[in-house]
């Protein structure tokens, strides 16, 4: 027998008495607690300048980071260049510089390029670059040595375009402007002020995700044990369209609500996180009459559509924000600039939500403490951006991990990426290391610990997943940093 599915004027009814029928239903945990530290990524209009050259930020970025690599090395034992210009020929050294991959499938504005995704080709060139010069690397079963796990051969085909490394080698005499590659170095895991009273985390290491995802207890012992333990939500990818079902935000709502048997458990949510991508991106505009009188018409059905998906999206906001603390990113679905760091979304798409207390409509990459522990998101452009140039194929927790020890958060950009040019300083260093650095619109979940023994310093990565994608998002404990995906 067929099932009868609600009208959309029934659905529509039904999702408008959410919040009549649910507030007051769960008692919360307060938000106390909570500051918002984002203003390295929030932007001053002086700041928002396209007239500087893209080149000052790139020797911003190496002279920020070769300050943490000086730290690193000691000169008696390996005999440091300050430049590329100045290296020895057949001398052993090691050179700090950024890293450039020139790649002929890259996309070039000048010529019409095809589209894919992934960019890589056999005959893909590394150079290291810095104010004084450019040359080749060479790589030959080249070791890879971090703070947080033991040497190993690195994958060359994972290094891209804007990482600033440590590099030893030689460059032969018989190779003119060829530098062999012995050992690649990472600064240091960055310093963190706030070491967390928590033990040792169970299991940690190159595989430690793939044991019961560091935690120190399973859900179901949140769920006998709610009363004492405090929970932040994370989601992304809502990517609501009209034409589209809604059941994954339906059930996203039901929970939050309290109307699913995890009702014990999701009553100490105190937060709520939407990293991105709150609409679907429309697909029927076509590129080709750009310039075109035609295009008018197009930007005004594409404007009329957005619109629709906003008002959508402001009904369902402003019964999640009357419920919960709430925190939207922009993603880049969304109606906001595409450089990054992208500002906030513009209060005008929430006109029955933007007056309730309990919204935040925040920066991308966003910056926050709650409880003392300070997190750290952004909403998924840069791990995108790096796999299209990379060998990471379904590996998105390795490339959160990769951020930490190449002490920087968007390393494509601005080559592949769009930002701001920067020429003071590169907001997208890492130069604190947050307990919790997360990234949205992954295509599934992943956690992992990071941990390191001597100095106990530690951060809980976690990959979110697009929610109308996989029908689940993650909660996480702010006691202990234990993490789940719960499924819908």
């Amino acid at each position: 027998m067929e099932i009868e599915r609600p009208k959309k004027a029934d659905t529509i009814k039904l999702l408008s008495t959410y919040k009549s029928s649910v507030t007051g239903n769960l008692v919360r945990p307060d938000c106390q607690g909570y500051k918002n530290v984002s203003e390295q990524f929030i932007l001053k209009d002086s700041q928002k300048k396209y007239d500087i050259q893209y080149w000052k930020t790139y020797f911003k970025r190496l002279d920020q980071i070769k300050e943490y690599f000086m730290s690193n090395f000691s000169e008696e034992s390996i005999p440091i260049c300050d430049k590329i210009l100045n290296i020895k020929v057949g001398e052993h050294q090691v050179v700090i510089a950024t890293l450039y991959k020139d790649m002929k499938l890259k996309p070039n504005v000048l010529t019409v390029s095809q589209q894919r995704d992934n960019y890589m080709a056999d005959d893909d060139v590394i150079y290291m670059e810095d104010q004084t010069g450019r040359m080749q690397l060479a790589f030959n079963n080249t070791q890879f040595k971090s703070s947080i796990s033991k040497p190993k051969t690195i994958d060359v085909k994972n290094l891209t375009s804007g990482l600033v490394v440590g590099i030893r080698g030689i460059q032969r005499v018989a190779e003119i402007n060829v530098f062999e590659v012995e050992e690649i170095y990472c600064c240091d895991l960055p310093h963190q002020e706030h070491i967390l009273k928590i033990p040792a985390p169970l299991t940690y290491g190159d595989d430690s995700h793939l044991e019961n995802n560091n935690n120190f207890h399973d859900l179901s012992h949140y769920i006998k044990n709610y009363q004492d333990h405090k929970f932040i939500l994370l989601t992304s990818g809502l990517n609501i369209d009209p034409n589209v079902d809604r059941y994954t935000l339906i059930q996203l709502k039901n929970h939050l609500f309290g109307l699913t048997n995890l009702k014990p458990l999701m009553s100490r949510v105190c937060r709520v996180v939407m990293a991105g991508n709150l609409i679907e991106k429309n697909k029927d505009l076509d590129y080709n009459l750009v310039g075109s009188y035609r295009m008018q018409e197009q930007f005004k059905q594409l404007y009329a559509e957005i619109a629709k998906k906003m008002h959508d999206v402001d009904k369902n906001i402003n019964e999640i924000a009357g419920n919960v603390c709430l925190d939207i990113m922009p993603g880049d679905k969304d109606p906001a600039q595409a450089f990054l760091p992208q500002q906030s979304l513009n209060k005008c798409y929430f006109a029955s939500s933007k007056s309730i207390p309990t919204l935040n409509l925040v920066s991308n990459p966003y910056k926050f403490e709650q409880e003392n522990i300070q997190i750290l998101g952004v909403s998924g452009q840069s791990m995108l951006d790096i796999k299209k140039y990379s060998n990471y194929s379904d590996q998105d927790i390795d490339i959160l991990q990769s951020h930490l020890l190449w002490r920087h958060i968007s390393p494509t950009s601005p080559d592949t990426l769009q930002c701001f040019p920067f020429h003071e300083s590169d907001p997208f260093i890492l130069d604190e290391l947050p307990h919790v650095y997360f990234s949205g619109n992954s295509p599934k979940f992943e956690t992992k610990m990071v941990y390191e023994e001597n100095t106990k310093k530690r951060c809980r990565l976690i990959c979110v997943p697009a929610l109308s994608a996989s029908n689940s998002f993650v909660i996480m404990n702010l006691a202990n940093l234990d993490t789940f995906e719960i499924k819908l």
